[in-house]
């Protein structure tokens, strides 16, 4: 198992024990990222936004280059 997919299982972890952990969904949505995946990104960072993530603007600006990624520019921009 490489390093991005343990740390997915370790996160799916964390946030089984602790579903109210924004952070988790914003680290598994950047490990997503990492893995050139940002659409499976983009519910996790939802998600972190939701729950109050724990560094203002920081989920935003990630989602944002993710829908980017995909080539929805115009809904990055929202």
């Amino acid at each position: 198992m490489d390093m991005p997919e343990k740390a997915l299982k370790d996160l799916n972890k964390v946030i089984e024990i602790d579903p109210n952990f924004s952070a988790a969904y914003k680290w598994r949505a950047n490990t997503y990222v990492y893995m050139d995946q940002p659409a499976k990104s983009l519910p996790d960072f939802e998600k972190a936004i939701r729950l109050g993530e724990d560094e203002p603007g920081s989920a935003y600006h990630k989602r944002a280059k993710a829908l980017a990624a995909l080539g929805r520019t115009e809904e990055s921009l929202k």
